[in-house]
């Protein structure tokens, strides 16, 4: 443009909406061989590791800035769908589903699995929440909670929350099943005035 039309060099980087520099530009050659040696050294180590811990345990003290790791990182497609969450068998059938889960969410999974294999080792039931509700304060004693895979927990409190939940479920129900007694009925009675 510039000999073209005899135009300073100022002026062709003004009609052609550059920046100075632009013109002055010459891109690096992007060399990611390092970056993916790196990556693959690691994850033929350990293959479940995800980005965050590549980055901390291998990248960033090899020098690699996160930017361009990840770029890489997602150029190879490692970046793996997360697990999935882990659930019920789904034999365990309603109400005892529902008060397992509860006990999971306050105690966790795996602490309810042990509960649940500590259950089975006995020969009951673990599907049932009333022959596992027996066993998990037995979670906190040093000699069964030494026998299975998470350790200790604190089982009773999760049979006290269950139960706590179970109680306002119940009135709830009961509210429900009432529901067509009108707020006069529910009042106290009226007292007359004397005289």
């Amino acid at each position: 443009m510039q000999t073209d039309h005899a135009l300073s060099a100022r002026r062709a980087d003004r009609v052609l909406g550059l920046s100075r520099s632009a013109r002055h530009y010459r891109p690096r050659p992007c060399n990611d061989g390092p970056v993916i040696d790196a990556i693959q050294k690691h994850l033929a180590v350990d293959p479940r590791h995800g980005f965050s811990l590549l980055f901390g345990q291998t990248l960033k003290p090899g020098g690699f800035g996160k930017t361009r790791s990840w770029r890489v990182y997602c150029a190879l497609r490692l970046n793996l769908p997360r697990r999935g969450k882990r659930r019920l068998p789904e034999r365990i059938r309603e109400p005892d589903r529902s008060w397992l889960a509860v006990a999971s969410y306050n105690l966790g999974f795996g602490h309810l699995e042990d509960a649940r294999i500590l259950t089975q080792s006995q020969g009951a039931d673990p599907d049932k929440w009333e022959e596992v509700r027996g066993r998990l304060p037995l979670l906190s004693d040093k000699a069964w909670f030494s026998r299975v895979q998470r350790g200790f927990a604190p089982g009773q409190t999760a049979v006290t929350y269950v139960e706590n939940v179970r109680r306002y479920y119940e009135i709830l129900m009961w509210l429900d099943s009432h529901e067509t007694l009108t707020s006069r009925e529910f009042a106290p009675p009226r007292i007359e005035p004397i005289g």
